[in-house]
């Protein structure tokens, strides 16, 4: 029998989807819910509600997030995020293009899903 908790990681789980940044570096993106996303259309895009949508990292290391640092692979936290995209412009431009890309699908298939339902 599913958990409450269960049922919470398959939402956001379903909301999930990775961004690429560079070749073989990639962040995972969970989209906003539909509140949280009206905040953001009505000019509320900060760079702190950037960095909550991202949830995971692929492929980061040291070097990637501060100037002499090694190739190790560096495990996701988000506050390391919040510091490290601060200093990377792209990686927040590329955040930003893929969080309204998801926005834009999910409404395009909410509208598609009421529009089937509605009586002819």
């Amino acid at each position: 029998m599913s958990t409450a908790a269960d049922y919470i990681a398959r939402i956001q789980q379903a909301r999930e989807s990775w961004c690429e940044l560079s070749p073989g570096k990639r962040v995972k993106v969970r989209r906003p819910g539909e509140l949280a996303m009206r905040q953001l259309a009505g000019g509320g895009a900060t760079l702190e509600k950037l960095c909550d949508c991202v949830v995971a990292w692929d492929g980061i290391t040291e070097a990637d997030l501060f100037e002499g640092g090694s190739e190790n692979y560096v495990p996701f936290d988000a506050g390391v995020w919040a510091e490290a995209v601060a200093d990377h412009a792209e990686w927040a431009a590329l955040v930003a293009a893929h969080v309204t890309q998801l926005i834009t699908e999910h409404i395009a298939r909410r509208e598609a899903t009421r529009g089937n339902s509605q009586p002819s």
